[in-house]
């Protein structure tokens, strides 16, 4: 009796260890390895975060790097369209865009965006806003780790604007994947509709 109640002891004491030297390792706070955003002091750090949220299925830097006052236009050719049972509209705020990419981060795999912000240029001196139209988009989507969607030549057209400070943020971010003709039925929009509800 008096062995196995020094082993319960023994085991007990060892698991407190345990417990106190996780905790001793750990200052409280979850750490996401791997994600050091850019300063968005440029308009295409902006979008350079943008991939990166995408790429990390990060909504809260998603949500850093848009505008209050933004909106996502849909493909012309998209709007009434339905798309899982949601009917895509003109356009979408801030929330709404966040609570697709939101369900889509949470109900998929893995997600990787291209937006192209290595050939953007940059404003001049003293502007305040910016525009960046016609750029290739790629966004891959992945359902599980071998099916996904993936969207290859799409197109965008962003603006950008700056606030009292140095921080850049889009403030518009139009999808023209279907409008140009680039692409077939599959659009940014209608991929990011498709997880609204």
């Amino acid at each position: 009796m008096k062995r196995g109640t020094k082993l319960l002891r023994a085991v007990g004491l060892t698991l407190a260890l345990a417990a106190l030297f996780v905790l001793a390792c750990s200052d409280g706070e979850e750490e996401t390895p791997g994600i050091t955003p850019f300063e968005p002091n440029q308009p295409k750090l902006v979008l350079a975060n943008v991939e990166m949220a995408f790429g990390n299925q990060d909504t809260d830097l998603l949500g850093a790097c848009l505008a209050s006052n933004f909106k996502f236009y849909f493909d012309i050719n998209d709007i009434g369209e339905e798309a899982n049972g949601y009917v895509i509209p003109e356009s979408w705020s801030k929330a709404n865009l966040l609570r697709a990419t939101g369900n889509m981060f949470a109900r998929t795999y893995a997600t990787t965006l291209t937006a192209s912000w290595k050939t953007m240029g940059s404003p001049g001196p003293g502007e305040k806003s910016y525009v960046a139209a016609g750029l290739p988009l790629r966004i891959v989507v992945m359902v599980d780790e071998v099916n996904g969607y993936a969207l290859d030549d799409g197109t965008c057209d962003y603006e950008f604007g700056q606030g009292d400070g140095s921080a850049w943020h889009l403030t518009l971010w139009r999808d023209r994947s279907r409008e140009c003709g680039c692409v077939g039925e599959l659009t940014l929009g209608r991929l990011l509709a498709g997880y609204y509800l």
